[in-house]
């Protein structure tokens, strides 16, 4: 029994280490700028395609990828920007370039 207990310590302990380091990571992206330098390159592949309108399926069509990649993809954009939602992602980007071409 005490092996049980102590590895359900353990657990918890790594539990709340993971949710502080994600709490810190956020309170890191909100100052992040909202621009595709921070993007992989299948990430601005993935990006691009669905700021022109495309679904995650035809995403993967034109990549020649799993739909399930395309929208792991996808969900790593989300967080790593600290978006609700990819609409939001490529509102803030579209924002944030509008603002750079005015002020080269």
């Amino acid at each position: 029994m005490k092996t049980n207990s102590f590895n359900k310590k353990q657990a918890t302990e790594k539990h709340v280490k993971a949710n502080k380091a994600d709490e810190e990571n956020k309170l890191t992206n909100k100052n992040r700028p909202f621009t595709m330098d921070l993007m992989t390159n299948r990430e601005r592949e993935i990006f691009l395609l669905i700021k022109k309108g495309l679904t995650s399926k035809e995403c993967a069509i034109a990549l020649d990828l799993s739909v399930r990649t395309v929208e792991v993809h996808r969900t790593n954009l989300i967080q790593k920007y600290n978006v609700k939602n990819i609409v939001e992602l490529v509102f803030r980007i579209n924002q944030e370039e509008r603002i750079k071409n005015k002020h080269p």
